[in-house]
């Protein structure tokens, strides 16, 4: 099985759901780590199992907050992820989550480890799953 390694490259602490499962905090990218951005590392499969798994086959929900933006400015927001052709449970995958702008949509990347950014827009017939409480917006 792969790897989503899940970057939070701001300077506050990030909150993650995938699947309706909360995954807890990313540390900030903060001056004592010279900033480098903090990270998670999530499991892929083929399915969502409930265990907060990357699903590769089906469509993905992910949540994502920072608790520091009690007006909700920049969050909570969710996002789809649906993988297209050539993405297997094999393959790492780097997941980029970085505040949407006050007005524009959320900002999350998905590349693979080469360097590719992996086209996830979920189709208007993909079924997500449902959001829980947990962020969603």
């Amino acid at each position: 099985m792969g790897n989503c390694y899940i970057f939070n490259p701001a300077n506050d602490v990030l909150e993650v759901t995938l699947n309706n499962v909360s995954l807890g905090p990313i540390a900030a990218a903060d001056p004592g780590s010279g900033y480098a951005p903090q990270s998670m590392v999530v499991t892929t499969a083929r399915h969502d199992d409930g265990d907060g798994y990357l699903a590769i086959a089906d469509p993905n929900l992910i949540s994502i907050s920072y608790p520091d933006d009690p007006n909700g400015m920049y969050g909570p927001y969710v996002v789809g992820i649906c993988f297209h052709g050539g993405v297997s449970v094999a393959d790492d995958l780097i997941l980029y989550a970085g505040r949407s702008s006050a007005t524009g949509p959320a900002t999350v990347v998905v590349m693979n480890t080469r360097g590719f950014i992996l086209d996830t827009q979920c189709s208007p017939g993909a079924t997500l799953p449902k959001s829980g409480g947990d962020g969603a917006a």
